[in-house]
């Protein structure tokens, strides 16, 4: 993301932006995310949320990114980083999400479709599993699904 990427997404009516850029690995030779993000930060700051991702290796991009101008910061992927996010919710004072990855949701679709596991008890372990570890919101492909289930009371 850049700042005309930014601006884009404000003029199309976003409520919010995350700026990732692949957590600074530039696979596709963009600006990493603590590049980009004051200018973006300078210019949006207190009209949308800004939510960041980055390397979570140690947390420490998490703290640069806050320090940076992100509102809301992003710990990928959950399940295999539950002590980062739970490190990352106990030091921060804004909302931490969780982002599950394809290859978190593909390893328990694979199990399931080969009955090794039970699907849907899978899918709410590890959820929970992410929740308890102290994300607020948690990205997931089972979201549409999953809401359906709690509605459902499930």
């Amino acid at each position: 993301m850049t700042l005309d990427d930014a601006m884009r997404c404000i003029d199309a009516g976003v409520k919010g932006i995350a700026v990732s850029n692949h957590g600074g690995r530039r696979q596709d030779h963009t600006a990493g995310t603590a590049e980009v993000l004051p200018a973006i930060a300078a210019k949006l700051k207190g009209k949308i949320p800004i939510l960041t991702d980055g390397c979570v290796a140690t947390g420490s991009d998490i703290l640069k990114y806050l320090a940076l101008g992100a509102d809301v910061v992003m710990v990928k992927p959950a399940g295999s980083y539950l002590d980062i996010l739970r490190t990352v919710a106990d030091s921060v004072d804004v909302p931490v999400w969780a982002y599950q990855v394809s290859g978190e949701y593909s390893m328990v679709e694979a199990a399931a479709a080969a009955g090794w596991i039970d699907r849907d008890r899978a899918i709410l372990e590890t959820l929970t599993g992410i929740r308890r570890a102290g994300a607020s919101t948690v990205l997931t492909y089972w979201a549409t699904e999953v809401a359906g289930w709690l509605r459902e009371g499930r």
